[in-house]
């Protein structure tokens, strides 16, 4: 077990307390809350340094990504819906059927902030918050690395099911993919790196396909570049998956926003490997 795994039991629901906090966030959908504090926040994340050195008022609202422009500062706009698919809504499903929101202890913190999250799932931030204070994150399965649906023990609900039974108390696995995209708002590198070494590992000749057209590959360059990289490397293998072909099909009828860049960059990557 890792020394971060050890702290992260010592203290496995400590974001879940409203005391010793000073900053509650709160997820609408489940009216689900965690608790943190500004000064842990603002240490170790530059975006959350910016937003609570802004002297934003009691109660403002973060979405999923910053704006287009860069602007920490204008970064912080209502966002009533994900723009994204997110697999950690199905864990967050998991999670508050075996745990149903409790009344809001809010009215037991005389003074805190407010930050309604609306663009990232609960399990998410919980994973996130309980790694910056101790360095341990559990990761999920890719979506895509796993059977859709039906009876089978090994979907991704399935999956995730078992680690909650196994360690009810302890922060569930997450979506690597969701965590990279929280990682990069929040501009925390080390996470994002433990993201991308993840999905490395962890994809497959059927999943690359998907993987690679996915929005957040379409999004950001490091994702991209690792999904790139295993497809080249196992070239022979994803070419001949069925994913593969159906990509090809969408790519051709123009229903995969973004691919005309993605496959230009396969392309160089696959000459440049073929020397």
């Amino acid at each position: 077990m890792s020394r971060g795994n050890v702290l992260l039991s010592r203290s496995p629901t400590l974001d879940l307390l409203a005391n010793p906090h000073d900053i509650c966030l709160f997820f609408p959908r489940h009216n689900g809350r965690l608790w943190t504090r500004s000064d842990v926040l603002a240490g170790l994340s530059p975006y959350f340094k910016t937003l609570l050195s802004s002297g934003f008022a009691d109660s403002i609202t973060v979405p999923a990504k910053r704006a287009r422009t860069e602007s920490q500062a204008s970064s912080v706009v209502s966002a009533t819906e994900k723009d994204f698919d997110d697999s950690d809504d199905e864990t967050d499903g998991v999670y508050f059927r075996r745990n149903p929101a409790k009344k809001s202890e809010e009215d037991a913190v005389i003074e805190h902030k407010k930050v309604t999250i609306t663009g990232t799932a609960f399990s998410t931030y919980r994973a996130v918050l309980a790694y910056i204070r101790t360095g341990y994150i559990a990761f999920a399965p890719l979506s895509s690395t796993c059977p859709a649906a039906g009876s089978s023990k090994d979907t991704r609900k399935a999956r995730v099911k078992l680690a909650a039974a196994a360690k009810p108390d302890m922060p569930y696995p997450v979506s690597p993919k969701s965590t990279f995209r929280l990682a990069h708002l929040l501009e925390l590198e080390d996470l994002q790196r433990l993201c991308l070494s993840n999905v490395q590992e962890t994809l497959t000749p059927d999943s690359a396909a998907h993987e690679l057209f996915d929005e957040v590959s379409v999004l950001h360059e490091a994702w991209r570049r690792v999904v790139i990289e295993y497809v080249v490397a196992n070239w022979d293998a994803v070419h001949a998956t069925k994913g593969w072909k159906e990509v090809e099909r969408r790519v051709e009828e123009e229903e995969v926003p973004g691919a005309a860049k993605i496959m230009v960059q396969l392309s160089r990557a696959r000459e440049k490997a073929r020397g």
